[in-house]
C-alpha cells in the first residue's frame, strides 16, 4: 500500500500537469493501485488520495464514482467515507 502511495506522490510532484498526457497517466496509476491494493482493509489512505486528486482536477463525477466504489469495500474508515 505505502509503495503505491509513495509512487503516486512522486508522479504528482514530478509530472508537468500542463501536459495532456499527465492526468491520464496519474489516473491510470491510481486505477492500477486500487486494483492491486484497494480491497485491503487499510486502503483508506489510497482511496482518499485518489478522491482528493480527482477533486483537484475538477472531476466531481469521478469523485462520486470513486466514493461509490470505496463504499462497496469494508475498509477501516468506512463510516467516515459514508459521512462524506
Amino acid at each position: 500500500m505505502d509503495l503505491w502511495i509513495h509512487y503516486i506522490s512522486f508522479l504528482q510532484s514530478s509530472l508537468d500537469m500542463s501536459r495532456p498526457e499527465a492526468a491520464p497517466r496519474i489516473r491510470g496509476v491510481f486505477e492500477a493501485a486500487v486494483a492491486a491494493a484497494g480491497l485491503d482493509f487499510r486502503s483508506d489512505k489510497l482511496w482518499e488520495l485518489y478522491v482528493e486528486w480527482e477533486r483537484e482536477q475538477g472531476e466531481l463525477r469521478a469523485v462520486t464514482a470513486i466514493y461509490d466504489r470505496v463504499l462497496s469495500i469494508p475498509t477501516q474508515l468506512y463510516s467516515q467515507h459514508w459521512e462524506r
